[in-house]
């Protein structure tokens, strides 16, 4: 994107001298990673490949009774019980051009470079939420009807489902606004009041900031986001459990010949003149992140299906 003076002119009248602006409507929200349910990947400088092995262990296999009268007889061997997922890293960036003219007449006092720095590292957080979103309409277990609203009813079987599972919790679930919205009507008006959201700790409150975080119900953390996907004319948030998601970042590390830094040990930000042409007199703004995502055990999530 290139902030000229032809894309910024609202930027630029002499009725906003004041410098003050608002920020256009989006969903910023990142997700709370720190979450036990969401499961952080290892993943070294450099590295292009995260792999998580799944492991049949700590009860996966029972024990199987040996003769009872003949302590000679050994039991069967036990075949291992192994899988694996890979997460594939790959490299997701923007950069906004800023001409000189541009930001000499800039009335707000938004064309500065610590504003693009800000931008960028909320972009990142943005983008990863993104990303882990889109994955949880693709467990092949679901609960909800398309085409109808979302109820209680359907989060209640969400949790049935993941414990039939036998996947542990604490769960999380990742719900359109409007499935949110439709929940709490649908808990308003059938329960009388009698069952409601906690809204949990302020202290959990405030470690979530910026998460999306709404509360639990149910014994499940929610949290509200957009990003969930709309296919077909519904939403198709999710709950899931502890190895359904996972995620990688690698550090990214600033060269010290060039003006880059790095931003909340994920985020490299870069500040470089004429990087669309060494001609032109413009300033670029560039951010980039090494990410991947992955579902890993399919059991462990429910995608919740509902109208929009």
């Amino acid at each position: 994107m290139t902030w000229q003076i032809s894309g910024i002119t609202d930027l630029l009248s002499q009725e906003v001298l004041a410098g003050i602006w608002i920020q256009a409507l989006a969903e910023r929200s990142g997700l709370p990673l720190g979450h036990p349910a969401l499961i952080r990947v290892p993943a070294p400088v450099g590295a292009d490949t995260a792999r998580v092995p799944h492991v049949g262990l700590m009860g996966y296999d029972l024990l199987a009774r040996v003769d009872a009268t003949d302590e000679t007889v050994a039991p069967t061997v036990t075949s291992h019980t192994d899988a694996s997922t890979d997460l594939l890293l790959a490299r997701y960036s923007k950069f906004y051009d800023v001409s000189d003219l541009g930001s000499l007449i800039d009335a707000t006092g938004v064309i500065r470079e610590e504003t693009f720095a800000m931008d960028a590292l909320v972009s990142c957080n943005a983008t990863l939420a993104s990303l882990l979103t889109l994955l949880v309409d693709n467990f092949a277990t679901t609960a909800g009807t398309s085409g109808v609203d979302m109820s209680a009813s359907d989060f209640l079987d969400a949790i049935g489902s993941l414990q039939v599972n036998n996947c542990e919790g604490p769960y999380l679930a990742i719900l359109a606004p409007i499935q949110l919205s439709d929940l709490r009507k649908d808990l308003a008006l059938n329960s009388g009041g009698a069952v409601q959201f906690n809204p949990g700790a302020q202290a959990m409150v405030d470690a979530q900031h910026r998460s999306g975080y709404q509360g639990n119900f149910a014994g499940v953390d929610i949290v509200m986001n957009d990003f969930v996907d709309t296919t077909g004319g519904n939403r198709r948030g999710g709950m899931f459990g502890r190895g359904a998601l996972g995620y990688a970042i690698t550090r990214p590390v600033a060269d010290p010949d060039f003006p880059q830094v790095v931003l909340g040990n994920e985020c490299l930000f870069e500040k470089a003149r004429g990087y669309t042409g060494a001609t032109t007199a413009v300033t670029s703004y560039i951010s980039h992140m090494n990410v991947a995502v992955s579902e890993m055990i399919d059991l462990a999530g429910v995608s919740i299906i509902t109208d929009a």
